[in-house]
C-alpha cells in the first residue's frame, strides 16, 4: 500500500469516527433529555404551583435570546451545507463561522443568565431555595440538569463546526467527509430544537 492510499484511509477512519461520534451523541440527547422531559411532567403534576412560581425566576428575555441565537445558528449551518453541496467554498466557511460565533454568544448569554439567578439566590443548594417549598428545587434542579448538559453539548457542537471549518479552509471538505459534515449538521440542529423544547417547558409555564 502507498503512502497516500494509507493517508487516505486514515483520514476516512477519522471521518467515520466523527460521524459514529455525531449519532452516538445523538442516542444519548434522546436518552438523557427524554428522561428529564418525563420526571418534569411527572414532579409539575405533583408540584404544579410551585412549578409555576419557580418559572417566573427565569428570564424570559434571556431564553428568548438563546432561543435565538440557535435557530439562527441553525440557519446559518443550513446554509453552509448547502454551499458545500454548490462548490461555495467562501460562502460555506463564512456561514459555518457565523454559527461557531453564535454559538459561543449563546454560551456567553447561558453564562451571565447563571450569573444572574446566582444573584437572586435561584441555584441548586441556595440557601434562599432550601427554605422554599421543595416544588421549587425540584423544578430548579431539573432545569439546571437540562440547561447544564444542553450547554455541554453546544460546546461540543461548537468544536465540531469547528473542525468542518478547518477542514472546508483546507479544501478538504468534499464527498469523501460528506457524512461526518451531514451527521454534524443534524447534531447541530438537534441541540436547537432542544433548546427550543428546554425553552417552552421551563420558560413559559409560569
Amino acid at each position: 500500500m502507498s503512502n497516500t492510499e494509507h493517508q487516505s484511509g486514515v483520514v476516512n477512519g477519522n471521518h467515520s469516527s466523527i460521524s459514529s461520534g455525531m449519532w452516538l451523541l445523538l442516542f444519548l440527547e434522546l436518552i438523557v433529555f427524554g428522561g428529564m422531559i418525563i420526571a418534569f411532567f411527572a414532579f409539575r403534576m405533583l408540584h404544579t404551583s410551585d412549578f409555576m412560581i419557580a418559572s417566573k425566576q427565569l428570564s424570559t428575555l434571556l431564553g428568548t435570546l438563546n432561543t435565538i441565537l440557535l435557530l439562527t445558528s441553525s440557519l446559518t449551518v443550513a446554509l453552509s451545507a448547502s454551499s458545500l453541496e454548490g462548490k461555495r467554498t467562501s460562502l460555506a466557511v463564512f456561514f459555518q463561522l457565523a454559527s461557531v460565533l453564535f454559538g459561543l454568544f449563546f454560551l456567553i448569554n447561558k453564562y451571565y443568565e447563571y450569573a444572574v439567578n446566582s444573584y437572586f439566590g435561584f441555584y441548586p443548594g441556595a440557601v434562599e431555595l432550601v427554605k422554599s417549598p421543595n416544588g421549587q428545587s425540584v423544578f430548579c434542579w431539573l432545569y439546571y440538569l437540562a440547561s447544564g448538559f444542553h450547554s455541554l453539548l453546544v460546546f461540543i457542537g461548537i468544536v465540531v463546526l469547528g473542525w468542518i471549518t478547518a477542514t472546508t479552509l483546507k479544501g478538504k471538505a468534499n464527498t469523501e467527509n460528506s457524512s461526518s459534515i451531514t451527521s454534524a449538521v443534524i447534531f447541530w440542529n438537534s441541540l436547537t430544537v432542544i433548546g427550543v423544547l428546554i425553552f417552552s417547558v421551563f420558560y413559559l409555564i409560569g
